[in-house]
């Protein structure tokens, strides 16, 4: 039988992991003037970020340390992010820049995010 709850709650931590990462995200940009981004980038990195952090998470439920799975959700997410921004046009410093900073972010929340769920 599907057990509704424990997708419920996986698709709720995501979500949570994804919005505050969006969140602290912003507040970096808002640091230097060479960082700035316009708006829509924070709404395409929710939608975007949540829809890939799906299979980033999939991935992740294969290995069984916390720190493993959380360092590959955030490296499928990272990377993907980043190869969409670079094809978007954003110059490759930048994107480096932030390949690096958008991993630590998501590895610190979902570090938390999967000892929280640990026994789901």
């Amino acid at each position: 039988m599907i057990n509704f709850r424990k997708y419920i709650l996986w698709a709720v931590s995501l979500l949570v992991v994804i919005l505050l990462f969006a969140g602290i995200d912003y507040i970096l940009h808002t640091i230097r003037v060479e960082w700035a981004v316009p708006d829509y980038y924070f709404h395409n990195k929710i939608i975007y970020g949540f829809l890939w952090s799906i299979p980033a998470l999939g991935l992740a439920l294969l290995f069984h340390k916390v720190w493993q799975r959380a360092f590959i959700f955030s490296f499928v997410i990272s990377i993907i992010l980043q190869i969409r921004y670079y094809f978007e046009g954003y110059p490759l410093d930048f994107v480096l820049i932030f390949l690096f900073i958008h991993f630590a972010i998501l590895f610190v929340l979902s570090l938390i995010m999967f000892k929280l769920n640990k026994y789901i």
